[in-house]
């Protein structure tokens, strides 16, 4: 399977670019960077080298700085987020020197959708920002569209309420949106009209993904190999704050890994719904629902995981790090 990765690059997608570089049947043909969600875009663009680094595949993979900001709207995550992001939360990661790609961010995606002898996956798990404002340019034609197999997001809340109180205060007139649509209502919106075949792997599912310190122990006791011994790092600060957190992203790399395996419904439960985003956000003090993904018959079909299996989870993750070495 060939993988483009759009990320924001928060400590949960460095644990989910690992894991995908961990796997021999993956490959990761570019991470497109995003400076609008929790990272810095300088900073997050040089991290992403940092890490294909530790597997000596800064070379290898290329790394673009896509977007300074959304294509509607200035919101924002809270500063000490992106400074600890910034900083790889404290890791010691070697700096890589290799050079970022060059080229505008559509041409990035035009440059590996082209020249890849096979379809093309999509992991959004920054933002809809970058991918969004790819698909509404004129350099998305038929030719591109049909060389995308399918764009995995980790995105959304259905049936359960927003993430926005979990970081910060600013946006408390918002109880429905999350972080990742949230951040660019007008680009994850164009990434679900796309005609593409998309996937969202929203709260409703990741909240089920519940993982803590024992889970973190058990990783580092039974995993080995150089992207494990990091990914242990990882999940140690990721827990660090708390007793426990749910998993986002790892979850969405997972989902897209197995989605076409027989056994993808122990992993998570599918269905298709007819979603929309809310695109007009409220800022006079009234309730704001900016960012909701609510049903609504005028809007787009999109694959859904509603649920998801923690044990199930627990033991393909762990088992990518073990059987992939």
């Amino acid at each position: 399977m060939k993988i483009i990765i759009d990320t924001d690059m928060m400590i949960d997608d460095w644990i989910a670019i690992l894991y995908l570089l961990n796997h021999t049947d993956i490959e990761i043909m570019g991470i497109s960077v995003t400076g609008t969600g929790g990272c810095y875009l300088e900073s997050g663009s040089r991290n992403a080298l940092a890490l294909l680094k530790i597997l000596e595949l800064d070379y290898k993979i290329p790394v673009v700085a896509g977007a300074q900001q959304p294509l509607i709207y200035s919101n924002i995550y809270p500063k000490e987020i992106r400074d600890n992001t910034k900083n790889f939360m404290g890791i010691d990661i070697p700096a890589s020197d290799a050079k970022l790609y060059e080229n505008s961010i559509e041409e990035f995606y035009i440059d590996i959708i082209e020249k890849s002898t096979n379809p093309v996956s999509i992991l959004i798990i920054g933002g809809g920002t970058n991918f969004g404002s790819f698909v509404k340019s004129s350099k998305f034609t038929n030719g591109i569209k049909s060389k995308i197999a399918k764009v995995v997001v980790m995105g959304g809340a259905i049936d359960t309420l927003g993430n926005l109180k979990d970081l910060t205060d600013n946006y408390s007139f918002n109880q429905v949106a999350e972080w990742n649509v949230f951040i660019d209502v007008s680009g994850m919106q164009s990434i679900f009209s796309s005609g593409l075949s998309i996937v969202i792997v929203p709260l409703d599912a990741c909240q089920k993904i519940i993982f803590n310190h024992d889970f973190a122990d058990n990783f580092k006791a039974k995993t080995h190999g150089i992207a494990a011994e990091y990914v242990g790092k990882m999940l140690t600060k990721y827990f660090s704050g708390a007793t426990a957190y749910p998993i986002f992203d790892p979850l969405a790399a997972c989902v897209l890994v197995n989605l076409n395996q027989a056994d993808i419904n122990k992993l998570v439960t599918l269905q298709t719904l007819t979603l929309s985003i809310n695109q007009k956000m409220i800022v006079s003090g009234l309730s704001d629902t900016s960012g909701q993904t609510k049903r609504d018959n005028q809007g787009f079909k999109v694959v859904v995981c509603m649920d998801a299996n923690k044990d199930y989870f627990a033991k393909i993750f762990i088992a990518s790090f073990i059987e992939n070495q």
